[in-house]
């Protein structure tokens, strides 16, 4: 996926969310799938104005994560329908469910035309929850200094970086945007991959063949 392709999709996901009626600052759920429709639906709603909440489908259990959305009062959410996560949603009670692979197909409006609010540095872009269930309010700021700090790890454009963590993981915000701001590669890890025990050699070979 280019990151063209990435724009355009994202742009698609942002011009349906204003349409829902978003607001400048709304908290928007999102399933955290590891899916180019995930990508591009997290980049949407950061385009809107929107504040992003990954939901980890695959680490926590539907009480904890229904309990989550009633605790961040959202009413949209933003999912990948295309693949069986994203259908199995008993928890989104009284939500709003808008279908980002779907979105893809679609003709919408030129988004030039779709009026965006003005985003500051110190405006909120992301809440993860702790593993204590608290949410944790992430600056638009606050991500751009943990990608480019290089006390953590220094992120090149020639770099691809292995997208592994789960959604609610700090870690997850790293892995995607440290090479996305810096021109690099995202290569999205297969659901399988945290599911089941992959042996060590068999991990070594694919991340030396995908380098």
């Amino acid at each position: 996926l280019s990151y063209t392709d990435l724009m355009v999709r994202a742009q698609n996901v942002a011009t349906e969310l204003r349409r829902k009626g978003l607001s400048h600052g709304d908290l928007v759920g999102i399933v955290g799938l590891r899916t180019f429709s995930s990508i591009a639906g997290i980049l949407g709603i950061l385009l809107a104005g929107g504040v992003y909440v990954p939901f980890d489908v695959h680490g926590l259990s539907a009480e904890k994560l229904a309990r989550q959305l009633d605790e961040s009062a959202i009413r949209l959410l933003v999912t990948d329908r295309s693949v069986e996560m994203g259908n199995l949603l008993p928890w989104a009670r009284r939500v709003t469910i808008i279908d980002a692979a779907e979105l893809e197909r679609e003709f919408m409006p030129l988004f030039r035309e779709v009026k965006l609010p003005h985003r500051l540095p110190e405006d909120p872009a992301a809440v993860v929850f702790n593993a204590a269930g608290h949410g944790v309010l992430v600056t638009h700021a606050g991500i751009v200094r943990l990608v480019t700090s290089d006390a953590v790890m220094e992120f090149r454009s020639s770099d691809t970086v292995l997208l592994h963590a789960g959604a609610q993981e700090h870690t997850f915000q790293m892995e995607l945007w440290g090479p996305l701001l810096a021109g690099g590669t995202v290569a999205l890890a297969p659901e399988s991959w945290l599911t089941s025990a992959m042996p060590a050699h068999e991990y070594a070979r694919v991340m030396r063949r995908f380098r």
